[in-house]
Order: C-alpha cells, then sequence, then structure tokens
C-alpha cells in the first residue's frame, strides 16, 4: 500500500528497480577474546534484538517507501537458528537472515529479472530518517552504470544518558559517508552483484571502487549534504 508513494526515476517507467538493506550482526571485530565469547551469548544477542527493534527496525518501518527487503547478516560463526528463534520481528516489509556467506547467491536470486540493484549498508543500532529510500531511488541515472550515494552528517546518541552530540563525517578522497551509503548498479552495464558490502569500510568506501574495481570511467558520486542522519550507539 506504500509502493505509491515510491519515486519513480524519470523515463524508467518499464524498468524493474530492487532495493535490498545489509545490516551486519555478530561479527568478530579484532582479537579481543572477551569480547568474542560475549558477542555470541545469549544476553548480547537479545539486546542486539531490543536495540534493533527499537532503532533501526523503526526507522524502516516509518519510510515513506516501502519497496526493499532487508538483509541480517551474520557472522559465519554465529547460530543462525538460534538467532531466528530470538529475532521474530514484526514487519510490514520483507526480511530475511543469512550468514554473510551466502550474501551473493542470495542477491544473485532476488536480483534475476531486476535492471537496477541497490544495496544499502545501515548498522544495527541506527536509525534513517523518514525518506531515506525515497532519496536514494532519486538518485538512480539510467546513463551512469554504477553510482555511490550516502550521507556525511549525522548525530551520536548515546543511551547511558539521553543526550546526542553533534558528528560531521568528512574523510577527503577516501571518502566516508555515512551509515545509509547506498550502491546504485544498472544490471544490464554492470555485469556483477556488486554490493555496497564489497567495497570495504566506510572510510575508504570511494577509494577502494575507484582503485579495487576497474570502472573509473563510470563512477558518478552522489555527496548528498542536505538531509541530516541519525547514528544511534548503545553504551
Amino acid at each position: 500500500k506504500n509502493f505509491d508513494k515510491c519515486y519513480k526515476p524519470l523515463d524508467s517507467s518499464n524498468v524493474k528497480i530492487i532495493h535490498i538493506i545489509l545490516t551486519r550482526f555478530l561479527i568478530e571485530f579484532g582479537a579481543d577474546m572477551d569480547f568474542r565469547t560475549k558477542l555470541y551469548g545469549e544476553k548480547y544477542i537479545r539486546n542486539g534484538y531490543r536495540v534493533m527493534s527499537k532503532y533501526l527496525i523503526s526507522s524502516l518501518e516509518n519510510q515513506s517507501c516501502k519497496d526493499f527487503i532487508w538483509v541480517l547478516m551474520l557472522g559465519n560463526k554465529a547460530n543462525i537458528e538460534f538467532v531466528r528463534s530470538i529475532m521474530k520481528f514484526n514487519c510490514t516489509f520483507e526480511y530475511r537472515i543469512i550468514y554473510i556467506k551466502d550474501l551473493k547467491n542470495n542477491l544473485n536470486k532476488l536480483s534475476n529479472g531486476f535492471n537496477i540493484l541497490i544495496t544499502t549498508r545501515i548498522d544495527y543500532d541506527d536509525i534513517i530518517y523518514y525518506d531515506a529510500v525515497n532519496d536514494v531511488r532519486k538518485a538512480i541515472n539510467l546513463k551512469k552504470p554504477i553510482l555511490l550515494h550516502g550521507y556525511n552528517r549525522g548525530l551520536y546518541y548515546f543511551e547511558s544518558n539521553k543526550k546526542f552530540y553533534e558528528n560531521y563525517r568528512k574523510n577527503g578522497t577516501k571518502g566516508a559517508l555515512g551509515i545509509f551509503l547506498s550502491l546504485i548498479i544498472v544490471l544490464n552495464k554492470i555485469n556483477t552483484t556488486i554490493t555496497i558490502h564489497d567495497i570495504g569500510a566506510h572510510t575508504h568506501v570511494r577509494y577502494n571502487l575507484l582503485n579495487k574495481y576497474i570502472i573509473k570511467i563510470y563512477i558518478n558520486f552522489v555527496l548528498n549534504l542536505n538531509y541530516p542522519t541519525h547514528d544511534y550507539y548503545q553504551e
């Protein structure tokens, strides 16, 4: 019922768009053994479910355009059946819980028959403003085979003291763009299902895209500074 609120790119009445929003969870960072022990525990998973429901899911539920699929990607060492037993979201949009190792196979199946593939990265404790999905759709340019779109303004929020802190991200030519970073691919011009997840960390997205993939002449960066985003982090 919300599809009539989804922006349709000019001259694209016959263009089929699929938008996949990717969120990582239970991923090991660094060599901190204490963190790794806590990471797979029931307490950590249930708290992650609480945070996702309160912030991320509510912001996706409030999107003016819900023409997307949310994919929660688990680290390959996680117990996916246990996570699924806990995380039963009451969503009006489609979602899936998969292992990161299975992302490519899922995307190949999901994107079959579509002309435009959008993949967006957002963390499980983040929130985005109500028109973010539409904003990404407005950036689609059928003449540009690959397009990077995102934001670099935001706020940190700490649950412990209920306060916001201003954050402005600007990382020069390497390019970190914020929490709702999207890669838009015209599939019949770029014969690959490269995703925003493949490119690497926020702080090196632009650098990696330009240097690891031989598509420099096709790149068009959309740096949107007009819409603030909100980063929510738990303490």
